[in-house]
């Protein structure tokens, strides 16, 4: 009796599910990713991109015949509308009108002169275009020791998807102006889109500030642009490095004067002094320290006995150039008392 009850609730449950109408399906609403896919859009939830760029896409589905469709932008509106459609719309751009919340208004219906059954849909997305910029984990050379080449900085850059291009600016002692921008001249950098990196070109020592941003293509309200990314600053410096080798420029000896000739004439400073006789071991010895002016310096020296000797400039660093320690070898050939 028991199994004869429990099969006569479950026949009247099936009965009842067959007896309800069908639920039909709905339309499917895409617009495309930050990685270049279409994802679904959800009416209960706004839906968050980086894409400045991105297409809609509406499918028609169960008995749905026709269509509406707006897109309201944080400026105007944001693709043209259309009134009525009857067939799915698999593209249909998004102009980009700055950072903020898009509303797409769609309306499917049960007939094609989109007059019966309207059913209204509304779906947000939130647009959060931008750059981002990696500054170097520490000061940088402008150039290599000894080297007259200037060194080019491969600054990492995170691009936005859907841009028509990004506005890289860099300047040497830049200021920050209220919107992010720099503040007076500045220099264009461009990305390569290849390797995600701007050439930065360090002309001369000191600190560089950067700063970019993301071009939207230009819509019906006009052309928008992503917020300045958060400023990176590169500090550059010149290598402590000579011209030629200091040297001798008095023989008479025992007493000699030792100039030498910094290629960066900004440095400024005072530079150790050891020297050594002999090519090879021997112990330095400090002569004192050496004052630079206009890259120059001077030192006077005693030395008894001619022959090579080593010597080794320490300096500990300046506004423009980097702490660095060279050694060169001088020859003392003859001496007058």
């Amino acid at each position: 009796m028991k199994t004869s009850n429990m099969a006569m609730t479950a026949a009247a449950a099936l009965a009842a599910a067959l007896a309800l109408p069908a639920v039909a399906p709905a339309a499917t609403v895409t617009i495309t990713s930050d990685t270049g896919t279409p994802v679904a859009l959800n009416p209960a939830a706004p839906t968050g991109i980086r894409h400045m760029h991105p297409d809609l896409a509406i499918a028609l589905a169960g008995n749905e015949q026709s269509l509406s469709l707006s897109v309201a932008g944080p400026v105007a509106a944001a693709a043209t509308p259309r009134s009525c459609t009857s067939s799915s719309i698999p593209s249909w751009g998004v102009d980009y009108q700055g950072n903020g919340t898009y509303t797409v208004n769609v309306t499917t219906y049960t007939d094609t002169l989109c007059k019966v059954g309207a059913k209204a849909t509304s779906y947000q997305v939130a647009i959060n275009a931008g750059v981002a910029l990696t500054a170097p984990p520490g000061p940088v050379l402008t150039r290599q020791p000894n080297s007259f080449t200037t060194n080019t900085l491969q600054v990492p850059v995170t691009l936005n998807p859907g841009a028509l291009t990004h506005d890289l600016r860099v300047a040497l002692g830049g200021v920050l102006a209220p919107d992010g921008s720099i503040s007076g001249p500045s220099k264009e950098v461009f990305a390569d889109t290849t390797t995600g990196t701007a050439a930065v070109r360090l002309d001369a020592p000191g600190a560089y500030l950067m700063v970019g941003r993301a071009t939207g293509y230009t819509g019906a309200a006009g052309q928008f642009f992503s917020p300045w990314s958060p400023p990176i600053s590169i500090r550059a410096y010149a290598p402590f490095d000579f011209v030629t080798a200091p040297s001798c420029t008095d023989c008479r000896g025992p007493r000699y004067k030792l100039r030498g000739t910094l290629r960066e004439k900004s440095t400024r400073g005072k530079v150790t002094i050891k020297v050594a006789r002999g090519n090879r071991g021997g112990r330095f010895r400090s002569i004192g320290r050496a004052r630079i002016r206009n890259g120059v310096f001077k030192k006077k020296l005693t030395l008894n006995r001619p022959g090579v000797y080593r010597a080794k400039y320490i300096f500990k660093g300046s506004a423009t150039t980097a702490p660095g320690t060279v050694t060169t070898k001088f020859r003392i050939t003859r001496r007058f008392f």
